[in-house]
C-alpha cells in the first residue's frame, strides 16, 4: 500500500498522509484504515488516535463477512483470548 508522508489527500479530512481509499468487505479497507491509523498517530492528535482505531473492527468485519462467512469479531476475541492465555502460561514465546 503507497503510504507517502506530507501528500495529502482529498476527502480525506485531517489526513496529512496519501491514503488510498479501500473496498468495504476487501482487505484493501483494512489496509485503508490501518494507514489511517498510522496518519493519525504520526500526526500526535489524541482525539484522532481512537477514532481510527474504531474504524478497524468495522474493517474487518467486512472482511471476515466477505470472505470468511460464519466467522465473526466475537472469534476473533476468543482466538485472542487463548492467545493471550498461552503467552501469560509460558507456553508460547514472544517472537
Amino acid at each position: 500500500m503507497d503510504v507517502r508522508a506530507g501528500a495529502g489527500h482529498e476527502g480525506f479530512g485531517c489526513h496529512i498522509a496519501f491514503i488510498p481509499r479501500g473496498v468495504f468487505g476487501e482487505f484493501s479497507k483494512v489496509e485503508e484504515e490501518w494507514a489511517e491509523l498510522l496518519d493519525a498517530r504520526r500526526q500526535g492528535i489524541a482525539l484522532m488516535d481512537p477514532q481510527e482505531f474504531s474504524d478497524l473492527p468495522g474493517a474487518v468485519r467486512g472482511h471476515l463477512s466477505a470472505h470468511r462467512p460464519g466467522i465473526g469479531l466475537d472469534d476473533l476475541v476468543r482466538m485472542a483470548a487463548a492467545t493471550s492465555r498461552d503467552f501469560a502460561a509460558g507456553e508460547r514465546a514472544a517472537r
